[in-house]
């Protein structure tokens, strides 16, 4: 199911996320779709919120049930500081989904040129 840390990390509420993993929540509890607070933080575009959750150890590189890394969700919705971020902190630029598709592909798809671009520099 989807927990709170999930809800304050798709919201960019970073005072609640730590909070929240101060007080024991479980950073890699996942929902049905096998999706993790970073990766909804990343798909919401919340850099912040993501610096947060990977300095608290979240899981870089998880995948969902469609086989969808963070950087993939920050990828496909153009967040062009969040995937720096997350190269930055060594997320693996070739993981490729379920449909075969990498991040700069989604990118691409997407029309983000400057993802594009900062994924070339990583390739």
């Amino acid at each position: 199911g989807v927990t709170p840390l999930m809800v304050a990390s798709q919201f960019g509420r970073r005072d609640v996320v730590n909070l929240l993993i101060n007080e024991g929540s479980d950073i890699h509890a996942q929902n049905h779709k096998l999706q993790s607070a970073i990766h909804l933080a990343a798909h919401g575009g919340h850099a912040s919120t993501v610096q947060t959750l990977l300095d608290r150890q979240a899981p870089l590189n998880g995948l969902t049930n469609r086989g969808k890394s963070p950087i993939i969700f920050a990828a496909a919705s153009g967040h062009t500081d969040i995937v720096n971020l997350l190269l930055e902190r060594g997320a693996a630029i070739d993981l490729q989904d379920t449909d075969g598709k990498n991040p700069l592909y989604h990118a691409a798809s997407a029309g983000h040129s400057a993802v594009v671009e900062k994924v070339l520099e990583y390739k």
